[in-house]
This record gives C-alpha cells, sequence and structure tokens, in this order.
C-alpha cells in the first residue's frame, strides 16, 4: 500500500487498503482488490465525499458509508456489496456518521483525511458490517434525505 507523505491528506483508497489489512485481508491479493473496490464503488454510487457540496451549515464522516463496503467483502461475505449496502447496510452505517456543526475548517495540526475523525470513518464503517450482519436495521431509505437535510443538498 502506498502511503500519504506527511502533511498529505490519505485517498480513500489509501484508507480502504489499511482497513482490509486490519480485518485480515492478505496483502496483494484479489480479495485485497476487491475489498478497495467494493468501497470506491460505493462513494461513486451514493452521496459521500466525492459527491457532496460544501456546506457552511456541517460536515460528516463520508467515508463510513465506503468503509462498511470495504469492511463487507473483507470480512469474507458471499454476496455482493452493492446489494447489502442496498439492502440496509447503508442505512445503519450512515447512522453512525458524525455530523459536526457547525463545519469548522479543518486545524493545521489535525491529521490528515477526514481529519481527527478518520479513525472514526473507517470503525463505523467495519461496526456497521458487524451490526448489520447481526441483525440490526436502520431506517429504511433514510440516507439520502438525511444528508440532503444535514449539508443542505437538493
Amino acid at each position: 500500500m502506498s502511503s500519504a507523505p506527511a502533511g498529505e491528506r490519505p485517498t480513500l483508497a489509501e484508507a480502504l487498503t489499511a482497513l482490509a489489512l486490519a480485518c485480515g485481508v492478505p496483502p496483494a491479493s484479489v480479495w485485497l482488490d476487491a475489498a478497495v473496490a467494493a468501497g470506491l464503488a460505493e462513494d461513486a454510487a451514493s452521496a459521500t465525499s466525492s459527491t457532496l457540496p460544501t456546506s457552511p451549515v456541517a460536515g460528516l464522516t463520508t467515508w463510513v458509508l465506503p468503509a462498511a463496503a470495504c469492511a463487507f467483502v473483507s470480512a469474507g461475505a458471499h454476496a455482493d456489496a452493492a446489494t447489502a449496502m442496498d439492502d440496509g447496510l447503508r442505512d445503519v452505517a450512515a447512522a453512525l456518521m458524525v455530523v459536526r456543526a457547525p463545519r469548522a475548517a479543518v486545524r493545521a495540526d489535525e491529521p490528515p483525511g477526514e481529519g481527527l475523525l478518520l479513525g472514526h470513518a473507517l470503525a463505523a464503517g467495519w461496526l456497521a458490517t458487524e451490526l448489520w450482519a447481526s441483525g440490526v436495521v436502520g431506517a429504511p431509505g433514510s440516507f439520502a434525505p438525511t444528508v440532503a437535510a444535514v449539508v443542505g443538498a437538493p
């Protein structure tokens, strides 16, 4: 795994790679590639870091959703991560996102990525997968309207 130089933000792919490796996925494996790809696909498919507008109102730990998809595959699930996200995993993961209001500028002494909450985003993604696998459900379809209300997106 390549890592960001000191003081630079890690990419989502780097963060997801770290999460998958922490979950026990073997380095340089097809399984690792699949776990990271699932997280990146979730980021592209849902209103997360790459698609949310910048809002002066609030900030969200947007990497929780991609981390949940990555952790789902990392756990050795035999189902498709996108299907799992659509079947309720996204709602559980969204409930674990941190909303920071008002949105504050990242301080110079904060670590890169999601700032001090990067660890939270990755851990919450893993926890969402564990909760969902245990039968915990979120409010169906609540993610998009909640995010829209928080950040003022249409």
